[in-house]
């Protein structure tokens, strides 16, 4: 494409996304509102131009296609979960490092730095996605470090397919040889990272991998026990043929024992005893089958941190207690 269409397209994406975060629930409002994600849609398959979205203080790049604004205006504590629990982290562990797997452009990096600082090592196999992050790497300061590549059980390859939606790559299991993606392990990886081989917050968001990417990574998380944020969606693991209870199994067997869940939104829901095992199949078995629509967050703490598990309970349940207090 041109450059000078390009830039007009730019323009036009960045008009659009402005426009779709002005506030206006009347009757003519909600027409607008579909009317830009209509032209939207199409503008992303024109080439998905980049344009600026301001989130937590950080002015990110990414692409029009990425659905992070919306989901920040309709649920506006949407992810804000992980900031709050990083900076609990930091105020009990000063010389802590994250891990964030699954970094997309950066968007983590972003709610972490406004509560607290400590670096962190960004994950990211989607080439689309790693260029936006490179990109945005200027804005978020400081002790932020990049690997691009996939991560896996196992170094080697991976029978799986790519595919992108809305702001989110997904690894899908598929044959043949046309469909092998070179990974590493998350140990080998941070051999090349060594400040991050006992980091103290590890998050984890790849829809379906998760549990693999952490059984590949058990004498890691064995000798360093890091706080656990990952992404728990029954739907993706089990297409993937994978299972979230037998991973907090594996967990289990090596030191966690307590879990904070949230809704994909965001939202506090429990906190939970990891050797309850009946409260975890009725928790899997309510977010099954909804096809990635919802699903859990959940933040495991090894036993040598519990105080820190009740610090941040406490915490969250204050501040989603003080958000419901207001006006509706």
């Amino acid at each position: 494409m041109p450059s000078i269409y390009r830039s007009k397209l730019e323009h036009l994406a960045q008009f659009l996304l402005e426009s779709s975060l002005v506030p206006d629930q009347s009757l003519f409002g909600k027409f607008r509102s579909r009317l830009i994600d209509h032209v939207s849609s199409r503008i992303s398959k024109l080439g998905d131009p980049l344009v600026v979205y301001e989130l937590d203080g950080y002015e990110l790049l990414m692409p029009i296609s990425h659905k992070l604004p919306i989901y920040r205006k309709r649920y506006p504590d949407y992810s804000s979960n992980l900031g709050r629990i990083a900076k609990q982290i930091a105020s009990v562990h000063p010389e802590a490092t994250a891990i964030d797997i699954g970094a997309n452009i950066g968007d983590s990096v972003a709610i972490i730095r406004r509560q607290c600082f400590m670096p962190i090592l960004c994950i990211e196999g989607d080439e689309k996605f790693l260029d936006v992050l490179k990109r945005n790497i200027a804005v978020l300061g400081e002790e932020v470090h990049v690997f691009g590549g996939y991560v896996a059980m196992e170094t080697g390859f991976i029978e799986a397919t790519v595919s992108s939606v809305n702001g989110s790559a997904h690894l899908r299991r598929a044959s043949g040889m046309s469909s092998q993606l070179s990974a590493k392990s998350l140990q080998d990886i941070v051999k090349e990272f060594p400040k991050f081989q006992r980091p103290r917050l590890l998050k984890v968001d790849t829809d379906g991998f998760d549990a693999a990417i952490l059984r590949g990574a058990l004498s890691m998380l064995r000798d360093g026990k890091p706080i656990i944020f990952f992404e728990y969606d029954p739907f993706f693991l089990s297409a993937n043929g994978d299972s979230g209870l037998s991973l907090l199994s594996q967990l289990r067997s090596i030191g966690y024992s307590k879990a904070l869940v949230y809704d994909n939104l965001g939202d506090f829901l429990l906190s939970a005893d990891i050797d309850d095992s009946l409260q975890w199949r009725d928790l899997d078995a309510y977010f099954s089958g909804r096809h990635g629509q919802r699903y859990m967050d959940v933040c495991l703490f090894p036993e040598n941190d519990l105080t820190l598990h009740d610090q941040i309970r406490s915490g969250e349940i204050a501040y989603f207690s003080a958000r419901r207090s207001g006006p509706p």
